[in-house]
């Protein structure tokens, strides 16, 4: 499936990763808060060389399900999905992060919401799930506000920093698309 732009609002939109948002993305990506939420594969410092390579990286596969979260026009943030396979294939992963001058503004739960829905009812999977650091409780709050359930703690699961770390597991779960995935029995 082509990674296309997804509508949200006049205001906030998931748009393919562009050139354009080379020169934008240290700017806002580049904020220790930022990082310190995120796995270490996230730069830190966030220079322009590595969003050269991220934006190239992602404009190069059109299978990507990764966007840039602009805000009237400008970038503010980036989601993206991890679709699985073999026999997790109805299940995808998700990664969202905002610059922090947009936090507790509303929209990563707008924009989790709305990749929820289109996960949901335009790719038809049954399964949404992310992992949050423990200490991370503005995305706990997002989670909870957009309907996913905190499945457990993933204990010791990561190391951040240099340090093992827990992680809380939340996931959405669409019983409507199960037929999709399940065979009948014999």
């Amino acid at each position: 499936m082509r990674n296309e732009e997804i509508l949200i609002d006049e205001r906030v939109t998931f748009v393919r990763w562009d050139d354009k948002h080379i020169e934008q993305l240290p700017g806002v990506a580049n904020n220790l808060k930022i990082s310190a939420n995120m796995a270490d594969r996230f730069p830190s410092p966030y220079t322009h060389q590595d969003a050269s390579n991220f934006v190239k990286k992602m404009m190069l596969c059109s299978e990507t399900h990764s966007w840039a979260i602009e805000l009237d026009g400008h970038l503010v943030g980036g989601i993206g999905l991890s679709i699985r396979t073999g026999a997790t294939f109805h299940s995808t992963g998700l990664a969202y992060w905002l610059g922090e001058e947009y936090w507790g503004k509303g929209i990563a739960s707008y924009a989790v919401k709305n990749i929820v829905t289109y996960v949901f009812d335009t790719i038809k999977l049954a399964r949404i799930e992310t992992t949050v650091f423990n200490w991370n409780s503005a995305s706990v709050r997002v989670l909870e506000k957009c309907g996913f359930t905190k499945e457990g703690t993933l204990k010791s699961s990561f190391i951040k920093n240099g340090k093992i770390v827990d992680r809380y597991v939340f996931s959405l779960i669409e019983k409507k698309n199960f037929a999709l995935f399940e065979s009948n029995p014999v």
